[in-house]
């Protein structure tokens, strides 16, 4: 049975001193971690602050990965009408580096969010690991991020966050046991979704996309109320493939909306995606799962 978890865990901020006075916003924690075992993703999510400077961290897998989907809730990240990409900064200190990104305005409920884009860790990759990346993504392969040492996660302290209104800080405490618990959900999802997980722990390769997935969608996918509204969108999605290489089902797992874009992107993949299978332990071709993200984004916005 799905179910809610609650982890509580001491929380202290260390920030070391600006050369310069900066008007930072530091908010406590107002909540515990709550992981949210849903049917098809996990979710980490934390409340801190109080009242009108409430803010909300929300971390999405929607795999088993080293990486999670950021996204930040509340009205210190809203952003003019007009306005649909965000770039930020992140920073889990204090000792990690600073990472560059860009995000999508939306609203989670009622409330304004900003949901920043592709897979995150409390680390950005090192130029070694993107080289890799690039090429393991060009072959039409799963890329599997890098996972971090626990040591590190447990080093971490806060999370800073600067490009919005205004620059805020998280006082998240160690990260070690909400990620460790957050990656025991996403294995025990994989399992609802049909798939023998400790097969798919050990698999020798998942699914590759013959060649690649890129030119699976062009510019005439674009859903043409869609395109005249000049709506974009991101839409997380998730393929099973069988042993011969075929989709099986394709499920949106986490999307922008509007519900156009989830129905185009499935209608394509179903179509459009060939793979090489997953090939297990001992070389055998398996069903595994296999997942993107797909953007529709208008020129010149």
């Amino acid at each position: 049975m799905r179910k809610l978890v609650l982890i509580t865990l001491a929380a202290t901020l260390c920030v070391n001193a600006a050369p310069t006075p900066k008007k930072v916003l530091r908010l406590k924690p107002a909540t515990p971690w709550v992981v949210d075992y849903a049917d098809d993703s996990c979710r980490l999510a934390r409340t801190f602050g109080e009242g009108a400077e409430q803010a909300t961290l929300f971390l999405d897998q929607f795999e088993p990965a080293a990486g999670f989907h950021v996204t930040l809730g509340g009205g210190h990240f809203s952003a003019r009408r007009d306005v649909i990409d965000v770039d930020l900064t992140l920073r889990f200190g204090p000792n990690e580096a600073v990472q560059e990104v860009s995000s999508v305005t939306g609203t989670l409920g009622k409330q304004p969010a900003m949901i920043v884009a592709g897979p995150q860790r409390i680390a950005p990759l090192s130029k070694e690991e993107t080289e890799s990346r690039d090429a393991i993504k060009k072959s039409g392969a799963r890329y599997d991020v890098p996972v971090i040492p626990r040591e590190r996660e447990a080093a971490v302290r806060f999370l800073e966050i600067t490009g919005a209104t205004i620059d805020v800080v998280l006082e998240t405490g160690p990260m070690d046991k909400p990620l460790g618990i957050l990656q025991e959900c996403a294995w025990d999802t994989v399992g609802d979704w049909g798939l023998d997980v400790a097969q798919q722990q050990n698999l020798r390769r998942g699914p590759v996309a013959k060649d690649g997935a890129q030119g699976w969608f062009v510019a005439d996918d674009y859903p043409s109320n869609m395109l005249k509204g000049n709506y974009q969108g991101t839409v997380n999605y998730r393929l099973i493939v069988d042993e011969t290489g075929k989709p099986k089902s394709c499920h949106v797992q986490r999307s922008t909306r509007p519900k156009d874009f989830d129905i185009t992107v499935c209608r394509v993949v179903m179509k459009r995606g060939k793979f090489q299978p997953a090939l297990d332990a001992e070389g055998n071709p398996v069903a595994s799962f296999w997942s993107q993200a797909i953007t529709f984004r208008l020129e010149g916005r």
